[in-house]
């Protein structure tokens, strides 16, 4: 009989990346094996499965299982499987865990230390930079796990300045354990795993980064953590996504302050207008969770400090800095022209020339107003999505509508796959573009 990890990892493959319907097969079902052994009439009754996942599921073929298990344990890989002890518990928790994980180096005690995500623009100013690099020296000093996707700019700082501080930290990547992305990371790949530290991915050994892994690796590191701390970003920026779905997920989401009129302050201002929490040093998170990590995390380390410098830093693990210029002024042209519906003009549109029609007509003529305020407004919404996704993921946007939810079997896009039209309908969830309704189905936001 095969190995249970070969189970995971063929259930791996047959469902894809964030399916809705991994809880409900190991509720049902118990094990991988017991997932496996199942007839199509069993996946019937799973109604978060998707066609495509029960006719992935009904193909018994463990061949591909097989290479994979075999580079696994050739290339000193470790299988972190869902029923693992060792698992993240926090990430099991969430709606759509990963039923397996990829793993290189030492896994951190992540169910009893404080795991905290420190994640930011790529493009990094000196002052986010030198930010992220003393909030996550502090915060391995004090005794917590740091958690980012060793992305360019601010990932790279957080992870490299808690190797520094001595502490773990855990790098969760877009692609293959084995595909170092981005590639000017090899340092620090190579000093995370050298330190202590661990490497996890649920993509599968050899597979590339692609655009929409990164939303799925995002809502990973958001599920390991015990809170976001978002520095610098703007406002269609990936670690705003990591934050909006620890929100979602009920985590602390915590934001480091930036320069009114930056675009790099877009991000974590947004979150510090809505219910995001103000952090400007290692100590908020200790009074946050001092009462739940008492006898884990010690403030008491933080004395006496020693001195770290972000320019060494950068320079000892050759973090990638991203060009913050260059994306300025790109942002900048993109929102040129762009101008803002005057307010009078508004209430002319509701009110203007009403006044000797009777009751009846006056309100049908306000339900008609109200009817293409929202009709109005939906296309400011489609406009804004145009802009901010991007050109794959908007194709599957444009697919949904306001009205009639729909199943990811139901929406078809020339050139993608239901898997991955699934993953940019999570995707799009993750970062509010569509609404997941009871069912597994989608309506484009209101919101």
């Amino acid at each position: 009989m095969a190995s249970e990890s070969l189970y995971f990892i063929w259930l791996s493959c047959a469902l894809g990346y964030a399916s809705a319907a991994v809880k409900p097969l190991f509720d049902r079902f118990g094990d991988a094996l017991s997932i496996y052994e199942a007839s199509e009439e069993d996946y019937a009754e799973i109604s978060e499965l998707c066609a495509a996942e029960r006719r992935n599921l009904a193909n018994k073929d463990l061949e591909r299982a097989e290479e994979i298990a075999g580079y696994c344990l050739h290339g000193g890989i470790r299988l972190l499987k869902l029923t693992d002890e060792d698992y993240p518990a926090a990430l099991r928790e969430i709606k759509n865990p990963p039923v397996l994980l990829y793993c290189r180096g030492r896994l951190p005690d992540w169910n009893r230390l404080p795991c905290i995500g420190v994640v930011g623009a790529r493009a990094m100013s000196y002052y986010g930079a030198d930010a992220a690099c003393e909030i996550a020296y502090d915060l391995g000093r004090m005794g917590c796990i740091t958690v980012s996707g060793m992305a360019l700019g601010i990932d790279g700082v957080a992870a490299a300045a808690t190797l520094e501080a001595g502490a773990p930290t855990v790098a969760v990547l877009g692609s293959g354990i084995d595909r170092i992305y981005p590639a000017a990371h090899k340092t620090l790949y190579k000093a995370i795993l050298e330190k202590g530290g661990a490497v996890i991915t649920e993509f599968a050994p050899y597979e590339g980064a692609d655009g929409f892994h990164f939303p799925l690796r995002n809502r990973v590191i958001s599920g390991i953590a015990k809170a976001i701390i978002l520095v610098e970003g703007d406002a269609s920026s990936g670690a705003l996504i990591t934050a909006r779905y620890a929100k979602r997920q009920g985590k602390g989401v915590f934001a480091v302050p930036g320069k009114i009129g930056d675009l790099n302050s877009e991000a974590p201002h947004l979150l510090l207008k809505g219910e995001g929490k103000l952090l400007t040093c290692a100590d908020d998170i200790y009074d946050t969770y001092k009462e739940e990590y008492f006898s884990t995390i010690n403030p008491f380390n933080l004395l006496p400090r020693a001195e770290i410098s972000v320019d060494d830093v950068i320079r000892r693990y050759a973090i990638a800095k991203g060009d913050a210029k260059k994306k300025e002024k790109k942002l900048l042209n993109q929102r040129k022209g762009a101008k803002k519906e005057g307010v009078f003009g508004k209430i002319r549109s509701l009110v203007g020339g009403e006044k000797k029609e009777d009751v009846e007509k006056i309100k049908q003529k306000q339900e008609e107003n109200a009817r293409q305020k929202d009709a109005d407004r939906r296309e400011r919404l489609d406009e804004e999505r145009k802009r901010s996704l991007s050109p794959k993921t908007y194709r599957v946007y444009e697919k949904l509508n306001y009205e009639t939810a729909l199943h990811p079997d139901e929406i078809t896009v020339t050139g993608l796959s239901v898997g991955e039209v699934v993953s940019e309908l999570i995707s799009m969830e993750i970062s509010g573009a569509a609404t997941l309704l009871p069912g597994g189905r989608y309506l484009k936001s209101e919101l």
